[in-house]
């Protein structure tokens, strides 16, 4: 990116440029009216090196070890004046043309990429009316109360009202808009308070107002409404964010809208994305079209098709599945759930599996968990190694320790049962306490009440060990 050249410059180089021309029409014309060459070059030749004369003398011929002795001393004394140039004759041929343009006026060097090295602007690159820092400006002027209008912000330091910018700025490190601003291809900035308007994209570390851009914007920290055509990256957002396409950051809080997707690490108030969302903690209500993924979510948070994380508090709904380490409150998801730890209500259109589940679930297919209390309803079954309270299955019920209220159409079978069981065929393997009702009951060891068809206890006397309609034992 080149650097600009204000008026006065222009016309320096414009003055030099005609003085080049003549210097480069005129002295061909000069050289050709001088005497010749050759005749120069004898000339100016050194004594030693001219021809004598006068023919066949040898008396003025100095001898040849005098002129060996002066050629020496002349090759010595252009040695010593080619190091005191500090040039060799390589870099004789080459023409300076950095030395070239530097007359002419041309910074023709690219702007570095280390700030420190950037050369400001002149003092006066602007012309201001009435005063010189307010009314009117135009140009690039360091330090404007009014009304401001530039081709290139370079250096700004301070706008007070309005600022109309028509191209890409340049390094502002210290820029402070406070009013309006107006940029076509952007604005770069340290702080913006009050409202802007661009064609590409605000770059500024703070920003609080209200910001609009066809394309984007960048942030460090902002506050209020900030609007994009694509997309919005930044640090830290309170407010209103709405992007086209995207939006990364570090914590928005506050109303954020994404056309296709959002990204960060904290996400507070209501967060909508168009296919996905993604950061660490959710707090709010978060709603994506495809999926959700994150680490804490606290809230109400809906996705198209899944959702995974590691906490969830509050309603989570899926159009397919959600999985995570930790739940409480109310789950839903057309296919299934999977939990660690799940305390609330769970709903799954196929099934719902865990290591601890405690509360209310149902789903279309089964229910799987290591440590089961609440209530347990499936389409085919419900399984676990402990279960404690209501399970009610399409099929059958089975686990080691089954503690409540157990029904099925075929089957509930166990190790140990405590309450009531309900289905086809009950058998328990070892111990039976309470009332089982079926077609046939079987156990090792009654503790209570059998009520079927055929009624089978191993620990009764042999003769009472199978009995129709009815058997007990209450030893």
């Amino acid at each position: 990116m080149h650097r600009t050249i204000p008026q006065q410059r222009r016309q320096l180089l414009t003055v030099r440029l005609l003085v080049a021309l003549a210097i480069g029409l005129l002295v061909p014309c000069a050289l050709a009216g001088s005497p010749t060459t050759s005749t120069r070059a004898l000339d100016d030749a050194p004594p030693a090196t001219r021809p004598s004369e006068e023919t066949g003398s040898d008396e003025d011929t100095p001898p040849p070890e005098a002129n060996e002795d002066e050629a020496n001393e002349d090759e010595a004394n252009e040695d010593e004046a080619n190091a005191d140039d500090g040039s060799d004759d390589e870099s004789d041929d080459e023409p300076d043309f950095e030395s070239f343009f530097d007359w002419l006026g041309i910074d023709w060097a690219f702007e570095p990429e280390d700030p420190s090295l950037v050369r400001e602007p002149a003092e006066r690159d602007a012309l201001t009316i009435p005063a010189r820092d307010w009314a009117f400006s135009l140009g690039n002027s360091r330090r404007t109360h009014g009304l401001r209008l530039n081709l290139v912000d370079d250096h700004v330091e301070l706008v007070n009202g309005v600022n109309v910018s028509l191209w890409a700025p340049k390094w502002n490190p210290e820029f402070k808009m406070r009013g309006i601003n107006l940029s076509l291809l952007g604005l770069r900035a340290r702080e913006l308070d009050g409202i802007s308007v661009n064609g590409l994209g605000p770059i500024a570390q703070r920003v609080r107002g209200l910001s609009f851009s066809v394309l984007g914007g960048s942030f460090e920290d902002s506050i209020g409404l900030q609007v994009a055509g694509i997309g919005l990256a930044g640090g830290d957002h309170l407010g209103i964010a709405a992007a086209g396409l995207g939006m990364g950051g570090r914590n928005f809080r506050g109303l954020n809208v994404a056309g296709i997707g959002m990204g960060g690490y904290d996400f507070t108030g209501l967060n909508i994305a168009g296919i996905g969302m993604g950061g660490h903690d959710f707090e709010g209500v978060s709603l994506a079209g495809l999926g959700m993924g994150g680490h804490d979510f606290e809230g109400i948070h809906v996705a198209g098709l899944g959702m995974g994380g590691h906490d969830f508090t509050g309603i989570g709904l899926a159009g397919l599945g959600i999985g995570g380490q930790d739940f409480v409150g109310l789950h839903a998801a057309g296919l299934g759930i999977g939990a660690q730890d799940f305390t609330g209500v769970g709903i799954a259109g196929l099934g719902i599996g865990g290591q601890d589940l405690r509360g209310i679930f149902a789903c279309g297919l089964g229910i799987g968990a290591r440590d089961m209390k609440g209530i347990a309803l499936a389409g085919l079954g419900v399984g676990g190694r402990d279960l404690t309270g209501l399970h009610v299955a399409g099929v059958g019920v089975g686990g080691k320790n089954v503690v409540g209220v157990a029904a099925a159409t075929a089957t509930i079978q166990c190790q140990d049962f405590d309450g009531l069981a309900i289905s086809a065929f009950n058998r328990t393997r070892k111990s039976m306490r309470g009332l089982s009702v079926g077609i046939v009951n079987a156990t090792e060891d009654l503790h209570g009440v059998q009520i079927g068809v055929l009624n089978y206890v191993a620990e009764n006397p042999y003769w009472l060990r199978l009995l129709p309609i009815v058997n007990f034992r209450f030893p």
